[in-house]
């Protein structure tokens, strides 16, 4: 699994993604399946070719951060587990209140408000096959295993009303673990931890969770914001980005109308919703607001030998840390390529050092592995494109509303070149640059 789609899978473990009940939480994720289902799908049906992956350091804490609390020899789950109820309602610390919720077979690890609803977070002792027991399983290193319910209803709800009211499932916990849904975000780090955010995209300063072992955030945000830190006993456990409402941003016409009158080019407004969607799914490391940097007309090479025609759009949101920017080309065929399949659209990510919406930017983009053809965004004042290898030109070619296509053999190892009317060149780059890493520190 490439890292991308690894730190991808981890960041949705972390969030604690629930199988949900019909309901507000349900409709969140479920419009993150759909869009995942759709990825997939299309990554079968058309070969998507993902250029360049996240260059994010995926850091299992190993000795710094234990499985196994040496202080109780317990596993840091259990150890979330085993604490008391967080919350920021007064129910939270009602023993009554939460020994009716719990049903004798669960833990409440979180009971607060989100907005105008109360939200449970409950630790279920599941047996080997899922089920809810009171004789947990025991894992490999002997620890009870638990999954995790998450429970909402309207403000001032009963225990049995809110339990009733059951949102979703998951078969597993993580130390650092807690919800996102329609509503808002919750967070919870086990007894003898602080959680603490910093804002992206420098990740400075770390501020302190409020109540200190957990964090509520109200909304739904279309970016993710912040990360998280969580320090136990001295030592930093995790950090990592924070899970926000997974579900793909919706753009209202005026924003969309925005973001296309700073692109390039000329972008088809359909095809930037559908481009803006998969960048959405490609940014685990964003450290900000995406941008439309150009669109237009292609002529790719088809499943078949021939060619295809169809629309391309391209955008890129930037990393934190000042990591560089991650970036994607979407193309829809203007009808259904027969030579793969009968798709009717593909896509490519990149990653680049420079700022590819900048004026003097050169970006250079390879749409399928398997091709050779290199879309180039040319900067302000280009007038052609070449590809050089040994100080030899083996493509040229026209810019045409601020990009160009070259076919180049071996396209790794050439050098790009934008010139000027007068022939200078006036910016260079190449296929993969070397991006700056981004450590994310995930518990064991």
């Amino acid at each position: 699994m490439s890292t991308d789609n690894q730190l991808r899978e981890l960041m949705l473990d972390l969030a604690g993604e629930v199988r949900a009940e019909p309901g507000a939480a349900a409709r969140a994720r479920a419009g993150l399946r759909r869009s995942q289902r759709r990825r997939r799908s299309m990554a079968a049906v058309c070969g998507v070719a993902a250029l360049a992956v996240v260059a994010a350091t995926v850091t299992q804490l190993g000795r710094a951060a234990p499985e196994i609390d040496a202080a109780t020899g317990n596993s840091w789950t259990d150890r979330l587990v085993n604490g008391p109820t967080v919350g920021n309602i007064a129910a939270a610390h009602d023993p009554a209140y939460l020994s009716a919720l719990a049903k004798g077979q669960s833990k409440v690890l979180f009971l607060g408000a989100v907005g105008d609803q109360w939200v449970a977070i409950v630790a279920v002792r599941r047996n080997g096959s899922g089920h809810p027991t009171a004789e947990p399983t025991r894992s490999t290193s002997g620890d009870p295993e638990y999954g995790m319910t998450l429970y909402e209803a309207p403000a001032g709800a009963t225990p049995r009303q809110l339990a009733a009211a059951e949102a979703g499932n998951q078969p597993s916990i993580q130390p650092l673990t807690g919800v996102n849904f329609s509503g808002g975000t919750v967070a919870i780090v086990p007894p003898g931890c602080t959680l603490a955010t910093a804002p992206v995209p420098g990740l400075q300063p770390w501020q302190p969770a409020p109540d200190g072992r957990f964090l509520v955030r109200d909304g739904d945000r279309k970016t993710r914001t912040e990360w998280y830190q969580a320090t136990c006993d001295g030592i930093v456990r995790q950090e990592s980005p924070a899970w926000t409402n997974t579900a793909p941003p919706v753009y209202t016409d005026a924003e969309l109308a925005a973001l296309i009158g700073a692109a390039r080019g000329t972008v088809d407004p359909d095809v930037a919703r559908d481009t803006l969607r998969e960048l959405d799914g490609e940014r685990p490391l964003a450290g900000g607001a995406p941008r439309l940097l150009w669109g237009g007309p292609a002529v790719w090479p088809g499943g078949s030998g021939g060619t295809i025609t169809g629309r391309v759009v391209v955008a890129a949101v930037p990393r934190v840390k000042q990591s560089g920017w991650q970036g994607i080309a979407y193309i829809r065929f203007d009808s259904p390529d027969s030579g793969s399949g009968g798709s009717v659209a593909t896509s490519a990510t990149f990653t680049t050092s420079h700022d590819p919406g900048a004026a003097t930017a050169l970006t250079a983009i390879r749409a399928d592995p398997d091709a050779n053809r290199i879309l180039l965004l040319a900067p302000v004042g280009a007038r052609t494109v070449r590809a050089v290898r040994d100080g030899a030109t083996v493509a040229q070619a026209v810019v045409t509303g601020g990009a160009a296509t070259l076919d180049v053999d071996q396209p790794a190892t050439a050098a790009f070149e934008a010139l000027d009317e007068h022939g200078q060149k006036i910016a260079t780059t190449v296929l993969h640059e070397d991006v700056p890493t981004v450590e994310v520190r995930l518990w064991n």
